[in-house]
């Protein structure tokens, strides 16, 4: 909660707080489809805000962001919950009680626990529903089939991907086990009635999502009308076009998902990885290295040791189910953070935490040395959160080298996502510094109160004679790392030059550049 206050907007949240207040006021869905953006986190962050503003006639605005990032410990403890009770359900106390520990230090779990976004939300109803849906296998209709569909529908909710992130770990989870029956006949009948399982809950969640989003009168109606007036004249038309002007159109979740598809197939603008910003491209493994470098060492440690000493100990569902993620993020277009895999994080700790105990179980010596190792590894990735706190965001394991540069080796919401501004604004206050300007990516509304004057790289233009940027010269400059390496402008003759230069501080997501007498700045 301290580190809500201390951190500032990322490129998202102020939109999904505007929308989200929307939404409370005027029921309007449009604003939400226009950005591809499910309901229910918003909703939830949202929702207290909505209430002091029914109660007390006030109209709030993106300054009360920090209370509305406070919803998502929501999502935050659901998260924390699954994972302890999807490890407890895998190999016990041990398990659970070691699950618990790694995802609440978790850098990447931990940063997104305190903004208002939508990531966080997912994982936490990714691990309930395939929590429910192995716990429920031997249950009646209501554990088997209902449960399971409610968190299916809460998944996909919480983030679009979720309406093919879910199918994917329930079908690995079913495959999982099936594989382990007597006999092929067996497994064949199993998955029969797997798959007719998995129907019923995709079929049954997908009607609580199109429901709880609702009908639209845009242009799906119209489009209606269009092809009721083209109907010859007659008894058919006469009973369509007063029912295709009343009829509930229920396609808000339907045009909301279409969006985030058709942003995958097309990608981003580019993908920057390890120093190399590749415009209108993508890579097939952006993921797995980016995974590589954001994910906690003491995690990847823990992974490789269990992996070479008990491979069988790593095969359960959950360690199955962050695998198939890994492997479908193989075919993912849109790579601008790992944010959008947390869920194989969770995964993979909760199967990890059961591999882990169940390696220890072979030999009293090995077991004295296993939780000698993991309370080690607990620490190492505790001490690693520590060093990043509340900046979670800028995180990267120092396998990749040294973390305060994390930014030559990914961009976006991995290390810059807008988040910056206030860090920023602390350092120009104790330095005394008046004539500041900012190349800045993101959507802060606090920039507009700082005494600092906003610029972009292409309005720039450089002076080679006197080796700077004209509309800087004789003022500071502040850049952020993400549009300075990763971003479409980076490509401008002006980035281009400052990435030659050598900048005189780093201030959290911006390198400072100093084109007046030259003084060194702290």
């Amino acid at each position: 909660m301290v580190a809500m206050q201390r951190v500032g907007a990322t490129y998202d949240e102020p939109g999904y707080l505007q929308v989200g207040l929307e939404y409370w006021r005027t029921g309007d869905f449009r604003p939400l489809k226009r950005m591809g953006t499910m309901p229910l986190p918003l909703q939830v962050c949202t929702l207290p805000l909505y209430i002091f503003e029914k109660a007390t006639g006030a109209t709030l605005d993106a300054t009360y962001l920090p209370w509305a990032r406070i919803g998502n410990l929501v999502f935050w403890w659901l998260l924390l919950f699954y994972a302890w009770k999807s490890a407890h359900h895998l190999a016990g106390n041990w398990s659970a009680r070691l699950a618990i520990a790694l995802v609440a230090c978790e850098p990447n779990l931990l940063a997104h626990a305190s903004l208002a976004t939508t990531d966080l939300a997912v994982t936490a109803c990714l691990v309930a529903l395939l929590y429910h849906y192995q716990a429920g296998r031997c249950g009646g209709w209501w554990r088997r089939i209902g449960i399971p569909t409610i968190w299916f529908a809460t998944a996909v909710l919480a983030k679009a991907s979720g309406i093919v992130f879910g199918p994917i770990v329930l079908f690995v989870a079913d495959f999982t086990s099936n594989c382990q029956a007597a006999s092929w006949r067996e497994t064949l009948r199993l998955s029969l009635a797997s798959c007719r399982r998995l129907a019923a809950i995709a079929s049954g969640g997908m009607l609580i999502v199109v429901l709880y989003c609702g009908s639209s009168e845009g242009p799906a109606r119209q489009n209606l009308l269009r092809m009721v007036e083209k109907l010859p004249e007659g008894k058919l038309k006469n009973a369509a076009l007063p029912a295709a002007q009343r009829i509930p159109l229920y396609v808000n979740a339907v045009d909301t998902i279409a969006f985030q598809v058709r942003h995958n197939l097309r990608g981003h603008d580019g993908v920057f990885l390890l120093g190399e910003w590749r415009p209108g491209k993508t890579l097939w493994y952006y993921f797995p290295v980016a995974l590589s470098i954001k994910a906690s060492a003491a995690l990847l440690f823990l992974l490789a040791a269990t992996a070479l000493l008990r491979t069988k100990s790593l095969r359960n569902w959950a360690i199955a189910a962050a695998a198939a993620l890994l492997l479908f993020s193989l075919t993912c277009k849109v790579q601008i953070g790992v944010r959008y895999m947390l869920p194989i994080l969770a995964f993979a700790i909760v199967g990890l935490s059961a591999g882990l105990v169940q390696t220890a179980e072979i030999g009293r010596w090995r077991k004295a040395l296993i939780a000698a190792v993991i309370c080690l590894a607990v620490a190492w990735q505790a001490v690693d959160s520590a060093r990043f706190w509340p900046n979670g965001l800028q995180y990267s394991n120092s396998l990749w080298g040294n973390s305060k540069q994390g930014y030559l080796l990914l961009s976006d919401s991995n290390f810059d996502w807008g988040q910056g501004l206030p860090e920023l604004a602390k350092w120009q206050r104790q330095n005394e510094i008046e004539n500041l300007d900012v190349v800045y990516f993101g959507a802060d509304p606090l920039l507009k109160s700082l005494p600092m004057r906003p610029i972009a790289f292409p309005m720039m233009t450089v002076d080679r004679e006197r080796n700077v940027l004209r509309e800087s010269a004789g003022r500071h400059l502040a850049v952020s790392v993400t549009t300075l390496y990763g971003h479409p402008h980076c490509q401008t003759e002006a980035a281009a030059f400052l990435r030659s230069q050598k900048p005189a501080a780093q201030v959290g997501t911006f390198l400072i550049f100093d084109f007046t007498s030259g003084r060194t700045i702290p």
